[in-house]
């Protein structure tokens, strides 16, 4: 008697609650991804049934449930349909482990629009008691794009187009994989970038921004030359895939076609292996009889321009194969002097002292460095009997203002539009006196004469309000008689007097983030001075 009374109690309490008033407990179907999905109507007004929507109706016992289903567009009535009678074998456990009575109801596909449904409960002599009402969009479009492509200014010869993407880390600056085009009637929900393998193994699975003005998304996969976060690393010896996947608001998801790339981020091995020394008879070098000793740090060189012997796999040598290393030297050049079953030895010819890597340098495959080479110069003692390579001066370059001030022009100096208008006339440049005649090259030349330390010459610069610009002229001082005694240097004075503007914001109603588009002209201009 106890457990019959306590059922009692718990069926008419079930019943009590639930026939407070007629109510869509959620809609249940398939979606166009193949995915069962329940959906609550506070949750979302957006739907996606791949066939038919199920109500599920929370009723009462003895009650009625009468729908109808209109199209908003044209009025036209859709479905409309009452229930049999709720009964106690009525009882339903919902997919969230709710309990309560109440009846189904199977919809036809109803096709695209916007719908509005009337839920009416009806006691046992047909009366309404109770009337809900809910609106909800069919979108069973999946969202749409136009293309997908990396920045084409990436440079470097990468392979920027085609079926087979070959990327690298390229130069100063950030490139991304863009997908152009994307839209959506009922808007985009989420746009995810996953990488993968050849094997169809996941390398990383990166939610991205939509920027709703331009209709795109984009992936840095590389800033500065530094592989950023999701991107593999590689040899370009490794095939993998870019996979867009674009979902709208209703659940609707666009699988961009994946995009296959190789990706070189990987310098791969060199040594410095040996120093050309013609007061030796022995050579370490293979193929070599004589004058070479071993590359050691704290070796005394007496030679100036010396040589200097790069040992490099064969299977990293670029002529060898694609993906592997070349060498840069604009001092005095580059050859192959011997070679073996493994290695390449590489012979270039260097003055004395610091080396620039703009004219020195290890170059990776699709990069413009990889790596430094300069460093070994450092580990090099220098004889003092040698001739010393040309050096530039404390203050190497400096400009002069029209009110006769000079400021150091290699430090950066960053002009606002509140300094503006700046007006330019001389150039000086200060050099360490050497015992033979050396000259100034670049945008202004100038002779310093055997023992000498500067010159001076006249060169105009007018800097105005409302423009933007860069001063980032490459000087040299060289020897007059040897072609490998030079120092480069570069000025850097920038300007930038252009605000920003807003092109389009995006509001995240579950984090309460606004997240706002802004253009700055000249972003990341001069090696990131303009931000």
């Amino acid at each position: 008697m106890r457990k019959t009374l306590i059922g009692c109690m718990v069926a008419t309490a079930l019943a009590t609650v639930s026939s407070a008033h007629a109510q869509v407990f959620s809609y249940s179907f398939t979606d166009t991804n193949k995915a069962v999905r329940n959906i609550k109507p506070a949750t979302q007004t957006y739907l996606n049934p791949a066939g038919v929507l199920t109500l599920n109706l929370i009723s009462g016992l003895d009650r009625y449930e009468r729908v109808t289903v209109t199209r908003d567009s044209d009025k036209k009535v859709m479905y409309s349909s009452v229930s049999t009678k709720t009964s106690v074998a009525d009882r339903i456990v919902a997919a969230d482990g709710t309990e309560y009575y109440g009846k189904d109801m199977v919809l036809p596909a109803l096709g695209e629009g916007t719908f509005t449904v009337v839920n009416e409960t009806l006691d046992i002599r047909q009366t309404v008691v109770s009337t809900s009402t809910y609106h909800f969009i069919v979108d069973t479009t999946p969202p749409r794009y136009k293309s997908i492509y990396p920045s084409q200014n990436a440079g470097y010869d990468m392979v920027l187009s085609g079926p087979l993407w070959e990327l690298g880390r390229g130069g100063s600056g950030q490139f991304s994989i863009f997908a152009d085009g994307i839209e959506d009637a009922s808007g985009i929900d989420k746009i995810r970038l996953v990488i993968k393998r050849s094997n169809g193994s996941v390398v990383s699975d990166n939610n991205l921004s939509y920027d709703t003005a331009n209709k795109r998304a984009f992936y840095p996969w590389i800033k500065d030359m530094n592989t950023q976060a999701g991107m593999p690393s590689s040899d370009l010896d490794e095939e993998f895939t870019f996979n867009f996947i674009v979902t709208d608001l209703a659940g609707n998801t666009l699988n961009i076609p994946p995009q296959r790339f190789l990706y070189d981020d990987q310098m791969g091995e060199f040594t410095p292996f040996a120093v050309h020394d013609s007061r030796v008879s022995t050579s370490v070098v293979p193929g070599i009889s004589s004058g070479y000793v071993p590359f050691k740090r704290g070796l005394t060189v007496l030679e100036n321009p010396y040589k200097l012997v790069i040992r490099i796999p064969r299977t990293n040598w670029k002529p060898y194969r694609n993906g592997g290393m070349s060498i840069t030297n604009n001092y005095g050049g580059v050859q192959v002097l011997s070679e073996d079953a493994t290695y390449v030895y590489v012979e270039v010819k260097l003055p004395q002292g610091a080396l620039d890597g703009n004219y020195y340098r290890p170059v990776n495959t699709y990069q413009w460095s990889g790596g430094d080479l300069g460093q070994y110069a450092s580990w090099l003692n220098w004889d003092p009997a040698s001739v010393k390579s040309p050096a530039w001066g404390s203050s190497p370059i400096e400009r002069q203002k029209a009110d006769g001030t000079w400021f150091n022009s290699v430090n950066w100096n960053l002009f606002k539009a509140s300094d503006m208008p700046i007006k330019l006339t001389n150039i000086r440049f200060n050099v360490q006196a050497r015992p033979y005649d050396q000259k100034i090259t670049g945008g202004a030349t100038c002779s310093i004469p055997a023992g000498s330390t500067t010159c001076t010459v006249s060169l105009p610069q007018d800097i105005i309000n409302g423009t933007t610009g860069y001063l980032h002229s490459g000087y040299e001082v060289r020897s007059t008689t040897e072609a490998t005694f030079f120092a480069p240097i570069w000025e850097n004075i920038a300007w930038h007097t252009l605000g920003p503007s807003v092109t389009g914001f995006d509001y995240n109603e579950t984090t309460n983030i606004l997240q706002v588009y802004v253009n700055q002209p000249g972003d990341g201009s001069y090696f990131d001075h303009v931000y």
